[in-house]
């Protein structure tokens, strides 16, 4: 919003940017055959509403699926998030 990025390119910079900067580019960051299934499953489409991310319904980490996990938040940050959004 602030650097005037697409919600792709945020995207992506969350995922595989970040892993590669972590050096786990061969395990995760992106969804690849051989790659750790890592995902996020919400109602809506976050390349059009990026603040669907804070309504998860599924999390499917290394092949587990969870439904509607429960999220820990903290209300301060949350706060701070929303003035963001």
């Amino acid at each position: 919003k602030y650097i005037g990025v697409s919600n792709g390119f945020a995207l992506h910079t969350a995922t595989l940017i970040n892993a590669t900067i972590l050096g786990l580019q061969n395990v995760t960051g992106s969804i690849e055959p051989l790659k750790s299934a890592d995902m996020l499953i919400t109602m809506h489409n976050p390349l059009e509403d990026i603040s669907t991310l804070k309504d998860v319904d599924t999390v499917i980490s290394r092949g587990k699926i969870l439904n509607n996990p429960p999220l820990k938040k903290d209300d301060y940050i949350e706060k701070i998030l929303d003035t963001l959004m």
